[in-house]
């Protein structure tokens, strides 16, 4: 079969290739050369949407030995890099194939098959790769070593150190690929080439990624005593790496370092990194290590910049603090800056005082927004409520919730009428970290003849705590025409203990306004099954705006006796709510429901019959694996998916056909998920 003419419109090239290849393959599924012809036509198309297509058709239809010719052939680039592709697509199905190419003589062939061994992530790969090593032709090496690299085998790092000593560039790979691989008995090798004129920074940047302690101070050596940029840059990146790893500085690399601030060589380089509006140096802007996540390409977010104050704060280097602090006022540094301030609690303490009575505003600020404190210095950061600046005011009360300071309750609950809303926004959330039994001072501020947001603030304090003072003032709110009052109060009240709690939250089922109704079906689920099951129960045959929530929470209750209820509600539901009722029979995980997922299959509502695939998988037993088999071959590509992972949890060994099939499906989420699933059957994935 051919196609002598193609639309103009790249989808509907792209549909007509598609449909002239699964016409081929029902009527002559072995005539392999004729699929191959049909598929180049969307390998060589100018646009990328037709040849992805095409790519999934070979990765389905072609057999790898076909797929390994178009790879061998060097007429057409295009399509040789289609094929490359496509053949990773396909993933086991095609390993046989690739381990008969390692030991032919092709040394062309080998190479490419090498980097497609790289990319499957499967540990048979290694032992393919592993032999290669001692080839003689160096460029096979060079492209084993990086794929070894990149599938971070360990068993290939005694074969890997050699390499160090080796040529230029089989040394580059080998340091790439110790560093992808990140095992410590690459870390003296790697220390030895520091002061190599080419290898150094790479070496470092290998230690940054191994992030060993045993090169920790080596390298603190080196940074205080090397001037050259930027190799001291790559130093500090590398000896911050390690120290975010978990690892301490030692006494002797503490002296050297305190040394180098003394006589000024370590502050004049780190200074000028810290300054946001630049530095008197170009920074090494191409270090990337695994423990940062920079989104940022400015300084505020350079691996440089994130060192130097790693480094500052390990080092305890109190005069770059403010600084720091200066830093951690931008946003894209903010958090990161917390989290570190955090890991080097006892030497922020230490400066604390220095800096919640600085002079500059912005460093109160600063200090306190860290919220790196603890109880020792509560007093002090009490004090800072009475700081002229209400941001800073806030800052205090949102540290002194943290820290859940008790003795802050008082002056914390006079913020709530404060005119200042981030500072009384801040307050609220404080007094909801507080011990629920220490709230006393709210009581006053439950009255409704006063500011109404004052009222729910203390409610949400209330819930936030779980709190059971003041049980009849929230009762008598639950009177309050205000309908966000209620529904403010019934979460409160769903945490009484008493039975009248129940009773007010049922008959709030009842109420005017949908969503305190739909805060009652919540509450009542959170309270659990013995008192509230049949309460929501005896709703489902109402014809409530809000039913469909109301089945979704039956749901939670995850119990058989209501299996039969829903089902006879199935029949005459509408279609939005038979969806939440297969979802709701589906997480009672009962094989009661398997005769009812099977009519469901069939349905012609594809979100119907995806739900009940989706039930399928997750509950069809072993005597009944022949329908997994059936919905692997089904039209959607949602319920071959649902097959797939069905297939993986029950890993009978007669799914590795279905499977394999599966692994390299048209669509990319069926073939990832019949990986994971061959994965989980012996046998069906090791090298043969």
């Amino acid at each position: 079969m051919s196609i002598d003419t193609l639309p103009e419109d790249p989808e509907e090239r792209s549909d007509a290739i598609r449909e002239a290849v699964e016409e081929l393959v029902k009527t002559a599924p072995t005539k392999q050369e004729e699929l191959r012809d049909l598929i180049v036509k969307g390998f060589r198309d100018e646009t990328s949407l037709v040849r992805e297509g095409a790519i999934s058709l070979a990765a389905r239809y072609l057999e790898p030995e076909v797929i390994g010719k178009m790879i061998d052939s060097d007429e057409d680039a295009l399509m040789r890099n289609a094929a490359i592709t496509a053949m990773r697509r396909q993933g086991p199905y095609a390993l046989p194939y690739l381990q008969k190419v390692l030991r032919g003589d092709n040394l062309e062939l080998i190479m490419f098959v090498v980097g497609i061994l790289a990319s499957t992530n499967d540990p048979s790969a290694v032992q393919l790769l592993l032999p290669l090593l001692d080839h003689q032709d160096p460029n096979l090496q060079q492209v084993t070593i990086e794929a070894l690299g990149g599938l971070k085998s360990r068993e290939a790092v005694p074969k890997l150190l050699p390499f160090l000593k080796a040529d230029l560039w089989l040394q580059i790979a080998a340091v790439t690929a110790l560093s992808g691989i990140g095992d410590e008995r690459a870390v003296d090798p790697l220390l030895g080439l520091v002061g190599h004129q080419i290898l150094s920074e790479s070496a470092l940047s290998a230690l940054g990624q191994i992030a060993s302690p045993k090169a920790l101070d080596r390298l603190i050596e080196l940074l205080c005593n090397e001037e050259r940029l930027p190799l001291r840059d790559h130093l500090l990146c590398s000896v911050a790496a390690i120290l975010q790893n978990g690892h301490d500085i030692g006494k002797d690399s503490q002296k050297k370092l305190t040394e180098a601030v003394k006589n000024g060589s370590l502050l004049n380089y780190l200074e000028p990194i810290m300054e946001l509006s630049g530095s008197k140096h170009e920074p090494a802007t191409d270090i990337v290590y695994p423990n940062y996540d920079d989104r940022s390409a400015d300084r505020t977010g350079s691996e440089l910049l994130r060192s130097a104050v790693v480094l500052t704060m390990a080092a305890n280097l109190e005069s770059l603090y403010p600084t720091v602090l200066v830093l951690s006022t931008n946003r894209g540094m903010s958090e990161w800056i917390k989290k570190t301030c955090k890991s080097y609690l006892n030497q922020f303490i230490g400066v604390a005082p220095k800096l919640l009575t600085h002079e500059d505003a912005e460093i109160r600020r600063a200090a306190l927004m860290i919220g790196a404190y603890d109880q020792s210095t509560a007093a002090l950061v009490r004090q800072c409520l009475e700081d002229e600046l209400p941001e800073i005011r806030a800052q205090a009360c949102s540290a002194l919730g943290s820290l859940k300071d008790v003795a802050s309750i008082d002056v914390l609950s006079k913020r709530l009428v404060s005119e200042n809303e981030i500072e009384k926004n801040a307050a609220v959330s404080a007094l909801g970290n507080m011990p629920p039994e220490s709230l006393q001072a709210l009581h006053s501020f439950l009255d409704l003849s006063k500011d109404k947001t004052v009222v729910k603030a203390v409610l949400g304090i209330l819930e936030a705590t779980k709190s059971t003072l003041f049980k009849e003032d929230v009762w008598k709110l639950m009177e309050c025409d205000d309908p966000s009052i209620r529904r403010a109060a019934l979460r409160v009240l769903a945490g009484y203990p008493e039975k009248k709690s129940l009773q007010t939250i049922t008959a709030s089922l009842q109420d005017d306004d949908v969503d305190v109704q739909t805060e009652a079906i919540e509450q009542l689920v959170e309270l659990g099954r013995n008192e509230t099951l049949p309460e929501l129960m005896s709703l489902l045959e109402r014809e409530l705006p809000i039913r469909y929530r109301i089945i979704r929470a039956l749901g939670t209750f995850q119990d058989d006796c209501i299996i039969k209820p829903l089902i006879k509600l199935y029949t005459k539901a509408p279609a939005h709510e038979q969806i939440e009722i297969l979802a709701t029979l589906i997480q009672t995980s009962s094989t009661e429901i398997i005769p009812f997922l099977k009519q469901q299959i069939a349905s012609s509502n594809i979100e119907i019959k995806r739900e009940a695939a989706h039930g399928l998988a997750r509950l069809i037993r072993e005597d009944e694996r022949d329908l997994l088999i059936s919905l692997a071959g089904d039209a959607d590509w949602y319920v071959r998916n649902e097959a797939a992972w069905g297939m993986g949890r029950l890993a009978l060994a007669e799914f590795g056909e279905v499977l394999l099939t599966l692994a390299r499906d048209v669509e990319s989420v069926v073939a990832r998920t019949a990986r994971a699933a061959l994965k989980k059957i012996p046998g069906t994935h090791k090298t043969q």
